[in-house]
């Protein structure tokens, strides 16, 4: 196969790769700062505009919503929330499955 195809700039010097490579980068580098920028400076007008009151109602329900959460105790539900339904189920399978073989042991011999 041709190397042509892995060569896209018209010319082979290397400086003139580094140089695109460096401007292409600051590009990148200076895009990401401009966007920090713009979100950092739109969270200060954000803050500046609530009242410091406000703020501390604010940071005291979320703190309460977050306590209530976390000490809230998912209720269990389904069939074995009771420890005596597992014991009766696991007896029942053994039950069937020792049954199970005796029927199949009689049908072969």
């Amino acid at each position: 196969m041709n190397n042509n195809t892995n060569n896209i700039l018209p010319n082979n010097n290397d400086a003139d790769k580094q140089k695109l490579l460096q401007e292409l980068s600051n590009d990148i580098f200076s895009d990401n700062e401009e966007i920090d920028n713009q979100f950092e400076t739109d969270a200060n007008i954000g803050l500046q505009a609530i009242d410091d009151n406000k703020i501390n109602s604010i940071v005291q329900s979320l703190n309460s919503d977050l306590s209530r959460h976390i000490s809230k105790k998912k209720k269990r539900r389904g069939i074995f929330t009771d420890p005596s339904n597992i014991y009766i189920t696991i007896i029942t399978i053994l039950l069937l499955i020792v049954i199970g073989y005796l029927v199949i042991r009689k049908m072969i011999g």
